[in-house]
């Protein structure tokens, strides 16, 4: 902004620059603000960032506690009339008039607060008595303009909207701007009849806020509010730290509303979902400061069937490019790079070891057992081909094997069967219905294989659940799984294009030519490198890492305020 001449900050006692308050309601006399309680300089100035609509704001004149003045102005103006106002009051007044009048311009830095700690030079009296002297002569050089002046600042609606919005922020945002890094993660809106069913996307989601907690952050989740008491008993360690946060709206216009309307400030807005993309986007046009995020923790456009919804996804991926876009698996940045030219930043999945852990001493004295999860709902999840599997498994072995399913409740599976003229006996199978995480956790470690025949998995987070237990996965090839799977040293690789290998890999454990101890061991072992505890610190330093040097570009080169 190479024609801007002067320019000053927000402080809390800067005249017509103060915030939250301009005047004492009482006396009628400039607000000195003093900071509210739980407050601090630090966390005001970041309000002020965060708050912040634009990088300049035009004034006529400015408080001159603090101001920056391009050196070229001095060349062509000079320097503030010493002579005039010798004991200073004033000087600042008659230095913007001069200025403005030689065709710069004068304003606020509305992203920027100082403190001011008032008069230290002067005492009250003093102070009263050379502003006496100051506004008689500057009455008397500028009348009607200084005038004018005073009246659009103390009218200004831009002004007027910057106080208010620190009057809503500082009865609203004191705990997220006073931790290092504050995060809104956004889930989709859920419809008033909508079931409450855990996925993996969910847990994935959870886990990091929850560790992002651990390490200092300011980390919450919105969630449908019909749906919050199940989140909240679904998650109790997260519920402990508060990141739930219910609300009402019901559409994504609805949703950008009323999270701005809330007052609470965040350094990151962060989709979760290709739905949420939008509502972050009209965020972050009230706040440019803060930084839009998407978490992709899949490749939407896989599994559409319509060609208009997997154009309107594909969208959102370019739409957010320009923010913080992050995945937590190899396979889901190469499927982004390539398909859609969009970057995105890798943080490590997560594991909650205090729930998926594992006990060793049954291991050798029970009957082969084995676990899946049955999806019907989902097509690439391969529930036809998976029960397929388990029913040609158990009528081959008998009474070796053991297996349970899980996911779907049994008149569900039933249904889906009858629906696609299948008449498997799935009798023979103990169909345990959804269960919860510790239900899951209980059964994992009472297994010894865990089936995941889905197509391709862009994680594959029960196949890591499995490991923590001691139960070794068989696990789709296709995908994001070899983050943490390597085939026949941690789990077992299958091309879930054809039953027949699952079945060649169940024989060969069944007699003895996979040594099944040997891959639990392992998995185990992997498990624990994906502690909650562990990757935390490396997916905090990461998002901090990015705001820094988000926070830095705003600052220095305001033209990317307007940018989009």
């Amino acid at each position: 902004m190479p024609d801007v001449g002067m320019v000053g900050p927000l402080g809390n006692a800067a005249s017509f620059q103060s915030v939250p308050h301009l005047t004492n309601h009482e006396t009628g006399e400039w607000n000195k603000n003093p900071l509210e309680n739980g407050w601090n300089i630090s966390m005001m100035a970041k309000a002020a960032l965060l708050l912040a609509q634009v990088p300049f704001l035009e004034l006529p004149i400015l408080n001159g506690f603090v101001m920056l003045i391009q050196r070229q102005v001095l060349e062509v103006i000079g320097f503030m009339n010493e002579e005039e106002f010798p004991y200073g009051y004033g000087e600042e007044n008659d230095f913007a008039i001069r200025c403005a009048s030689a065709g710069f311009k004068v304003g606020l830095a509305p992203h920027v607060y100082v403190w001011h700690h008032k008069t230290k030079s002067y005492t009250s009296s003093e102070r009263q008595h050379l502003l006496k002297y100051s506004g008689e002569l500057l009455k008397h050089k500028y009348g009607t303009k200084l005038r004018e002046a005073v009246k659009n600042l103390r009218w200004s609606s831009d002004l007027l909207g910057i106080r208010n919005s620190f009057e809503t922020t500082l009865n609203s945002s004191a705990e997220s701007l006073s931790s290092s890094l504050s995060i809104l993660f956004i889930l989709n809106i859920m419809g008033k009849k909508s079931k409450f069913m855990l996925h993996g996307g969910w847990i994935s989601l959870v886990q990091e806020a929850v560790g992002l907690c651990l390490q200092g952050a300011y980390s919450r989740i919105a969630v449908s509010e019909q749906l919050i008491d199940n989140f909240n008993n679904a998650f109790p360690v997260a519920h402990k730290h508060g990141i739930f946060v219910g609300l009402k709206a019901v559409s994504y216009t609805d949703l950008a509303t009323e999270i701005t309307s809330k007052g609470v400030l965040y350094d990151y807005y962060v989709a979760t979902h290709w739905s949420t993309v939008e509502a972050v986007q009209r965020v972050v046009k009230k706040y440019p400061n803060a930084i839009s995020g998407y978490y992709v923790q899949d490749i939407e456009t896989g599994f559409l069937t319509q060609v208009r919804q997997k154009i309107v996804v594909s969208k959102t991926y370019f739409a957010a490019k320009s923010g913080f876009v992050f995945v937590k698996t190899k396979w889901l940045q190469q499927q982004l790079l390539q398909n859609f030219n969009v970057s995105a930043y890798l943080i490590s999945p997560t594991l909650d070891t205090k729930i998926f852990f594992s006990r060793t001493s049954s291991w050798s004295l029970r009957i082969f057992s084995v676990c899946a999860m049955i999806r019907v709902e989902t097509a690439r999840r391969n529930p036809l081909k998976t029960l397929k599997i388990l029913i040609d498994l158990k009528t081959q072995y008998q009474g070796r094997v053991i297996i349970n399913v899980f996911g779907s409740a049994p008149e569900d599976i039933q249904r889906f069967l009858f629906q696609n003229n299948l008449t498997y006996n799935v009798s023979a199978l103990t169909v345990l219905g959804i269960l919860n995480r510790n239900e899951i956790a209980d059964l994992l470690r009472r297994s010894d294989v865990f089936l995941d025949f889905s197509e391709w998995q862009a994680f594959g987070r029960s196949g890591l659940e499995a490991m923590g237990c001691g139960c070794v996965p068989m696990l789709p090839m296709h995908g994001g799984t070899s983050e943490y799977a390597v085939h026949l040293k941690n789990s077992i690789l299958i091309d879930t294009r054809s039953t027949t290998s699952a079945l060649l890999f169940f024989h060969q454990i069944l007699t003895g030519k996979v040594n099944l101890t040997k891959l639990r061991i392992k998995a185990i072992e992997t498990a624990k490198l994906f502690s909650i505890e562990v990757v935390s610190t490396k997916t905090f330093q990461l998002f901090r890492k990015f705001h820094e040097e988000w926070r830095v570009k705003r600052y220095l080169n305001p033209s990317l305020w307007y940018k989009d």
